[in-house]
């Protein structure tokens, strides 16, 4: 748990609990938060996404046969977003897989960690895998709206929600995996960091203009720009093209779960 009862805390005036997390609801003002992510730049801790590490040859081979987008082709520092389902075409998770050359980084949906874990070892039987959770040995923090590409000095870019690029960034003497992921046509990174380095990064990142976004002003921005959540939105009940993911499913890859029911949606 990151920053709990530290810096990002600060100025917080009431909490909300989110997937076995005390989060600040709203820091100050919702609406300037609000604003802040829309239009300027926000910041949130994000550390309650769940984060694998995937480690052996076979990693990307088995996703690719297990989930709806293509991934067996990414180069070490490419991404993807992929659509873990059943043999119903139903969801299992939404996942953001990133290369990182000896392995592979599994970003899940909040609590998901132990389910796809199980949903990939049920598969696993001669494949080189071993999965280990690292969502308590790391932080995520999430740099919302217009302007994170110029706090972080980056380059901008125009990706869909269903796309990732990954690099290493330093932030204020904090070196971070930057996984750029927009929120529908927002832009934002995902920064992840080891869990000490987590209040530092906060304090820069402030320091530097991000607004603190507490859990209201990141659902109302979440909602504006359509994108899903798992347990609402996403989850058994619905199938990827129904819950707005067609982006993350490749039509023209080879079979894989759930595939025969998708092609007929």
């Amino acid at each position: 748990m990151a920053l709990q009862e530290s810096e990002h805390q600060t100025g917080a005036t009431n909490f909300v609990e989110r997937h076995g997390f005390q989060l600040p609801a709203v820091y100050s003002d919702f609406a300037e938060e609000y604003t802040a992510a829309t239009t300027a730049v926000g910041v949130h801790d994000a550390t309650y996404m769940g984060r694998l590490k995937a480690t052996g040859e076979d990693g990307l081979d088995l996703l690719n046969r297990m989930s709806t987008n293509k991934v067996d082709h990414l180069d070490a520092g490419e991404g993807a977003v992929t659509v873990l389902t059943t043999d119903r075409g139903r969801i299992v998770d939404v996942l953001g897989v990133v290369n990182q050359g000896d392995h592979v980084i599994l970003l899940t949906s909040p609590g998901r960690q132990q389910a796809v874990t199980d949903w990939l070892d049920k598969y696993t039987i001669m494949e080189d895998l071993v999965i280990e959770d690292v969502s308590s040995d790391t932080a995520m923090l999430a740099l919302v709206g217009p302007n994170t590409v110029k706090l972080l000095g980056l380059a901008s870019t125009e990706l869909s929600q269903d796309s990732l690029t990954v690099q290493t960034v330093q932030v204020g003497g904090t070196e971070a995996l930057a996984v750029e992921q927009p929120l529908g046509t927002l832009s934002r990174y995902w920064l992840i960091v080891a869990q000490a380095a987590a209040a530092g990064l906060w304090q820069h990142l402030t320091g530097d203009g991000a607004v603190p976004l507490g859990a209201n002003a990141m659902d109302a921005v979440r909602i504006t720009f359509g994108v899903p959540e798992y347990g609402p939105e996403l989850g058994e009940p619905y199938n990827p093209l129904e819950a707005g993911l067609i982006g993350s499913v490749d039509f023209a890859k080879g079979c894989y779960i759930g595939q025969e029911v998708i092609a007929r949606l």
